[in-house]
This record gives C-alpha cells, sequence and structure tokens, in this order.
C-alpha cells in the first residue's frame, strides 16, 4: 500500500452516491490508499464541490441516483471545465447488463464497476485512470509548448520578412541614380549609355542603326553583312548613307561616336 500511496500521491477524487454507507467505505479505503478524497450524496453537492475544488481531477459517480444520473452530472461537469480543465471519471452502479455497459461507455466514463464494490478492483482501476489522466497532462503541455514555439517562429518569420523587405528597400533606394547620373551595372560601375540612344542618330533607320552598333562592337563590312544577312555592298550603302545623315567624314569617326570605350577594327 505504501508504493500505491507514492504513486498516487496528488491526485484528488470525488465520490458521488446517494448511499451514504458507500460513501464513507469508499472514501476510507480511497484515504488509505493515498488518495484525497470529498463525498457527496446528492448531484447538486457534487457540482458544487467539483466547482470549488480545481485539484479534484478523478470521479466516482453512481450511475443511477435519486436526484440525477450519472452521465447527466459528468455532463454538467464537463461543462463547468470548459475544457481546461482536465479529469476523468468511472462509475459505479447496482446493475451489471450489457444495456448499461454499453450506456456507460457511451456516456464518457472510462470504467464501470458493480456494487457491491470489489476494493481490488476499484484501486487498480483508479491506477489506471491516474495513469491516462497524467498522459493526457503531459500530452497538453506539449501542445503548449508546441504551440509557444510555433509562436516564436511565427514571429521571428514576420521579423525576418520584415527586415528583407527594409534591405530591398534600401538596395532598391540606394542603387538608383540620382537625377542626371548615369545608372549602375551589375558591378557597381556606372553603366555606360547607349551612344545609338544620343539623339545625334535620331535621323538613322533601323536598319542603319543595326549597321552603325555592329560598327561600334568593331565589326567588319563583311562581318555585318553576314551578321545582318544582307550584302557587303549594301552594308557599304548603310554606312554611307549613315554618314551623310550624321555629319561624320569616315567609318572610323562612325565607330567612335557608336561606341566611345572600344577599339574600333577600321574597314578600309
Amino acid at each position: 500500500m505504501a508504493t500505491r500511496k507514492a504513486e498516487l500521491h496528488g491526485h484528488q477524487i470525488l465520490i458521488l452516491d446517494d448511499e451514504p454507507d458507500i460513501v464513507e467505505e469508499v472514501v476510507d479505503l480511497l484515504d488509505c490508499a493515498g488518495y484525497r478524497c470529498l463525498g457527496a450524496g446528492t448531484a447538486a453537492q457534487a457540482l458544487a464541490l467539483f466547482r470549488d475544488n480545481p485539484g479534484i481531477d478523478m470521479l466516482i459517480l453512481d450511475f443511477d441516483l435519486q436526484d440525477s444520473q450519472g452521465p447527466r452530472v459528468l455532463e454538467q461537469m464537463q461543462a463547468l471545465a470548459g475544457g481546461e480543465r482536465l479529469f476523468e471519471a468511472i462509475t459505479i452502479s447496482g446493475r451489471a447488463g450489457k444495456d448499461e455497459v454499453i450506456d456507460v461507455l457511451r456516456s464518457g466514463f472510462a470504467d464501470f464497476h458493480t456494487k457491491p464494490l470489489n476494493p481490488e478492483l476499484l484501486l487498480a482501476s483508479l491506477e489506471k485512470l491516474a495513469g491516462r489522466l497524467e498522459e493526457r497532462v503531459r500530452n497538453r503541455q506539449r501542445v503548449i509548448q508546441a504551440e509557444s514555439r510555433l509562436d516564436v517562429l511565427t514571429e521571428s518569420l514576420k521579423s525576418l520578412a520584415s527586415d528583407a523587405k527594409k534591405a530591398i528597400n534600401y538596395v532598391n533606394t540606394s542603387s538608383r541614380p540620382a537625377k542626371g547620373e548615369a545608372p549602375m551595372d551589375s558591378g557597381g560601375a556606372k553603366a555606360p549609355e547607349d551612344p545609338l540612344a544620343n539623339p545625334f542618330f535620331a535621323k538613322l533607320s533601323l536598319r542603319q542603326l543595326d549597321v552603325v552598333k555592329l560598327i561600334g562592337k568593331g565589326l567588319s563590312n563583311y562581318q555585318i553583312a553576314c551578321k545582318l544577312g544582307i550584302s557587303e555592298h549594301t552594308v557599304k550603302l548603310y554606312v554611307s548613307q549613315s554618314l551623310r545623315l550624321t555629319g561624320l567624314s569616315n567609318r572610323t569617326q562612325l565607330a567612335l561616336k557608336s561606341s566611345p570605350r572600344r577599339r574600333v577594327n577600321q574597314d578600309l
């Protein structure tokens, strides 16, 4: 009995039966086993004790009461607990028919004992009930801890997202060129403007611009002809037209104007 007292310390049991002798008998038995007990003779008394003693976590309820039914009392106690308070319940009854057992299990009781009660079976049932209750408590603690970690993770992700947004805004703002300043390339240097966007070449046709752009890249007339799929004679014609429209005197000047940073292959 000493081992059982150590294992079950901390649990408090409420016994409800409309027969005072049975309440007294069960209370004495459970006191000796190390439980803290409270007894009630009516459903109203039991509900009041359950409400006023939050430490009650196991119930022994008579299935058939003069003023109520065990399942009805259990339902009322579940309503009082509101889903926050964990407890387990078994029922006792003077009837032991198959229908009664089925009704008990359907009502939410964990076990069923018939009168007169067998002390050893009742104690064994309560030990199982205590283990089941303790597992439920541990599971709830795990859920609470998991929810807490999830809350922390959620806040961390929100913070990271906010920091990332600020960083992106900062990069976009700092990398945007000031008014009148040339844009930056991917290496952080100022990207050269497209020389063909210069109004100097505004009079050229699209095809003439294609030829001038390739001249700026250092291609010869032959290479340009192959690149554009036209004859070399046509390339020379576009070059001549471009010189006339821009007012430049030779191909070299055209190449320098269209690509000032590149070495130009002169096509003599």
